[in-house]
């Protein structure tokens, strides 16, 4: 007689070339961010953490880009890793007023989807929705490589809907 025993699939990572999630945490005032409200723009996911020195040190920089680049054409989107809501809304306090969209991962459950190994994690999304560049621990000299990437996404024309 045959037992039976519970088969689990691990869902494979997202990867480059996969569309991108809809959903992607919850903003300030608790209201979902959604990826399908962006259609259009290319966007960038940062997944960051407090302890993490490379990733404060992105932030600002992040928010530059979102300020050059602007809301019409562009969406930042940085993504706390499991870290308590009160010390995410302090760090982001100290921000000031960002133009840049700040939500959380308090399970690590989008983190997850992505393969997240180690931060800071930048993924890149086109207008389409579809994920162009993941980069996991990047350095400062790939930053170089990372703008041209996200210049080339923002040179594309928009999809028709």
């Amino acid at each position: 007689m045959l037992a039976a025993t519970p088969c689990i699939a691990k869902a494979p990572a997202l990867a480059e070339g996969n569309i991108a999630p809809e959903r992607v945490g919850e903003g300030r005032g608790v209201e979902p961010i959604s990826l399908a409200d962006a259609r259009g723009k290319v966007i960038v996911l940062s997944f960051w953490a407090s302890w993490c020195p490379p990733c404060r040190k992105e932030l600002p920089v992040l928010e530059n880009i979102q300020r050059a680049a602007g809301k019409e054409q562009l969406l930042v989107v940085a993504v706390n890793y499991k870290e308590e809501e009160r010390l995410v809304r302090r760090l982001v306090g100290k921000m000031g007023d960002a133009q840049m969209t700040f939500t959380r991962d308090a399970n690590g459950t989008l983190a997850k989807r992505f393969g997240l190994k180690a931060l800071p994690m930048m993924v890149l999304i086109d207008r389409a929705g579809r994920i162009d560049t993941i980069r996991t621990g990047y350095s400062e000299d790939e930053l170089d490589k990372l703008l041209d990437a996200l210049n080339r996404l923002l040179a594309e024309p928009v999809p028709e809907p």
